[in-house]
C-alpha cells in the first residue's frame, strides 16, 4: 500500500537521521518503521482523502536519493490515486 514497487523488508538509511514516530490509529497502516520497530511512515484514509504521516526530515543537506527518494515519490503518486 502506498510504496510503488518498493519490496517488503527493504532496509535504507535516509539523509537525516533524526524522525518523528507515530502512533497509528486504528485506521492508520504503518508501511515503514524504524531499526527499533517504531513507527516513521504511517497511511491512512479519511473521509474521501487520503493521508500520509511521514517522520523523515527531507533535504536537509542534500537532494533526495536511492530508495528514500523512490518511497518519497511513490507516497505522492498514493495520496494522487496512482
Amino acid at each position: 500500500m502506498g510504496l510503488g514497487d518498493l519490496k517488503a523488508g527493504v532496509q535504507f538509511t535516509p539523509e537525516f537521521r533524526d524522525h518523528m514516530i507515530f502512533k497509528p490509529g486504528l485506521q492508520g497502516i504503518t508501511v515503514i518503521e524504524n531499526p527499533f520497530g517504531d513507527p516513521v511512515y504511517v497511511l491512512g484514509e479519511f473521509g474521501k482523502g487520503r493521508v500520509v504521516f511521514s517522520g523523515c526530515y527531507y533535504g536537509y543537506n542534500k537532494m533526495l536519493s536511492g530508495v528514500e527518494r523512490d518511497v518519497f515519490f511513490a507516497l505522492l503518486g498514493w495520496l494522487r490515486g496512482d
